[in-house]
């Protein structure tokens, strides 16, 4: 803008003093589960009273109290453990060094003999891409821990994001996936 002589002052005061949309995560995909909960008198020719339907009904309801209970523990635990990791590593900090090493790689000129065709800008940014991927590929090698550490959760978010990762690392889909499907096997992942 300087270029032009339009006077930028204007514009970053309007940006600093802008208010931003605060950004929400999406909701967990949860799956309803339904069952149905069966009584017989095994054998015994008479109905069920009305008092031990009640009961068993009771039951039912405190059955699906606990579990519900249970899952949000479980999910209280994987949050807990995700602020522990947080505290032990410096993770904006780790983040920040992930993202200049991958910037370094996009923004270095592939190295081309003056013999080679002009490549195109396309063929440039594909091979910078590449470089980029080497890097990240290399910073997962060395960062096993971090997904290691995925392991102890019950409850992950982003499988697909873990799915890539571990092709990234040279996993087979074979090793990942749920057999003839493209989706990643948690349980055997762990």
């Amino acid at each position: 803008m300087k270029e032009t002589g339009e006077d930028t002052t204007e514009l970053i005061q309007e940006h600093e003093n802008q208010q931003w949309d605060e950004i929400v995560e999406p909701d967990f995909l949860v799956t309803k589960k339904e069952y149905v909960v069966c009584v017989d008198t095994l054998g015994q020719d008479r109905e069920i009273s009305e008092e031990d339907r009640q009961y068993l009904i009771d039951l039912v309801l405190w059955f699906k109290s606990e579990w519900e209970n249970n899952e949000r523990q479980f999910l209280s635990h994987d949050i807990d453990l995700q602020l522990q990791y947080f505290e032990k590593h410096n993770v904006q900090e780790m983040i920040q060094h992930f993202l200049e090493e991958e910037e370094e790689a996009f923004n270095h000129e592939p190295s081309h003999e003056e013999d080679d065709q002009d490549h195109s800008e396309e063929r440039l940014n594909y091979e910078k891409e590449c470089a980029r991927l080497q890097v990240v590929k290399q910073q997962l090698l060395t960062n096993k821990e971090a997904l290691i550490h995925l392991t102890n959760y019950r409850v992950v978010k982003f499988l697909g994001v873990i799915q890539t990762a571990l092709y990234l690392i040279g996993y087979s889909k074979e090793q990942v996936n749920i057999p003839e499907t493209n989706l990643l096997n948690w349980k055997h992942c762990k």
